[in-house]
């Protein structure tokens, strides 16, 4: 790993600089100021006509409640309040996509991840609904339940991760809305040059990890710049809700 810069006379040493590099410096700002602690327990609730027990497995992720049925995914979010919220796409996406959009309104610090049958349109739509990750339930590694339960405590502490797919429909309708945006009032959102990199090599089909090395990092901070690119999709769609309801 290359040799980390000296901050010491950074100005408001001990605060976090603004992330905007794949780079080791960068890294630290992460490592120094978790969005929680890397021990911290999970708590997750699992929408999935399977047995949770056989969907993620984690020292850390705990099941805090599971139901086969989408439209009682908004209760037990209300009685659980968990870290992470697992959709599974196989339920059906009207009723997994409004879930996302009712889970996510009703506790918005809950993540959610959907397990999605194909990598298309409605998994696409489920981010802009609301979910922060996209697994495609076509990769049995991904699926493996002690990978999921690796990426939902990844996820929980502010990781998103994309398909080739989903990543390449932000990309596109984030410069789209760039190109036709007038009002003053709700801007566009703007990616820095890092998150564009980020989406653009998930788009070609790059993992995470590939990318990370490219730049002597950590995956996990891919995964970040990935989840502000996604933050930046949905406080914009959010808006526009908001400005066509007024």
């Amino acid at each position: 790993r290359r040799a980390r810069r000296d901050r010491s006379g950074v100005s408001g040493a001990g605060e976090p600089t603004q992330i905007g590099r794949l780079d080791a410096d960068a890294e630290d700002d992460v490592a120094n100021h978790p969005i929680r602690p890397a021990d911290d327990p999970i708590t997750a609730v699992v929408v999935s006509p399977h047995d949770p027990s056989t969907r993620v497995d984690h020292p850390r992720v705990a099941v805090v409640g599971a139901t086969a049925d989408a439209d009682e995914a908004v209760g037990l979010v209300l009685d659980h309040v968990p870290d992470v919220v697992v959709l599974d796409g196989s339920l059906g996406y009207d009723h997994v996509r409004e879930a996302c959009r009712r889970t996510h309104a009703a506790s918005p610090a809950s993540r959610v991840t959907v397990l999605a049958p194909r990598d298309d349109e409605h998994a696409y739509a489920t981010l802009v609904a609301g979910a922060v990750a996209v697994i495609v339930t076509t990769d049995p590694a991904a699926l493996e339940p002690r990978s999921l339960g690796r990426a939902l405590a990844g996820i929980a502490r502010g990781e998103s991760l994309l398909t080739c797919r989903t990543a390449a429909r932000l990309l596109h309708d984030v410069d789209a809305w760039s190109a036709r945006s007038t009002d003053p009032l709700h801007p566009a959102p703007t990616l820095t040059a890092t998150e564009r990199e980020v989406l653009g090599r998930i788009a070609e089909g790059h993992r995470p990890a590939d990318i990370a090395a490219d730049h002597d990092v950590t995956a996990r901070l891919v995964n970040i710049h990935t989840g502000y690119a996604v933050a930046k999709l949905q406080r914009y769609v959010v808006g526009a809700e908001r400005l066509a309801v007024d």
